[in-house]
């Protein structure tokens, strides 16, 4: 399975669930995910990140030169299909106009759109990771919404960690085989 990890499920992740300065083997686990050509984002997911916080420990992660090639392109012209594609599914969903417009402009829609054509011309699943569960309003579009449009499989980051199963060890107490 090859993954690819959206700013929420890395922020969130960060932030308020595996913080990098109390679980660092979280964080070696997703690197040694990425050497195994496992996990992997896109720039623009790299440029939210520090879009943010100056002092945010994610955002020194991101920048570490180990993760050079984590963050791939994912530019316009090579994705313009694919935004065409999930553009005609929502508004064929009868999402709102104004909503269509909010999520084709951001990353998600890159993001989804690269799993897509990786999908297509590389023939490399992604398994899309976000934090994101689908909306039932067509005012707001998250990406389960549109992964299951596109027919690209997702997943939450605790997800991606039971699908891969390591196993996190501090020491052996006796109270947990």
């Amino acid at each position: 399975m090859t993954y690819l990890i959206d700013a929420s499920s890395l922020m969130q992740s960060q932030r308020v669930r595996y913080p990098l300065q109390n679980f660092p083997g979280v964080w070696d686990f997703l690197h040694e995910l990425h050497k195994k050509d496992k996990l992997f984002s896109i720039d623009k997911v790299k440029d939210e990140i520090n879009d943010g916080d100056e002092h945010d420990e994610l955002k020194k992660w991101v920048n570490n030169p180990k993760l050079n090639k984590f963050f791939t392109s994912a530019n316009f012209v090579n994705l313009q299909d694919n935004i065409r594609i999930i553009e005609n599914g929502l508004a064929s969903k009868n999402y709102d106009p104004s909503a269509i417009f909010d999520f084709l402009k951001g990353t998600d829609c890159y993001l989804v759109a690269y799993a897509m054509r990786a999908s297509a011309t590389e023939k490399i699943d992604y398994i899309v990771i976000t934090e994101e569960v689908a909306s039932n309003s067509t005012m707001k579009i998250k990406i389960p919404d549109v992964c299951k449009i596109a027919d690209t499989e997702y997943n939450s980051f605790i997800g991606l960690i039971k699908k891969e199963n390591p196993k996190f060890v501090l020491h052996k107490s006796g109270i947990v085989g």
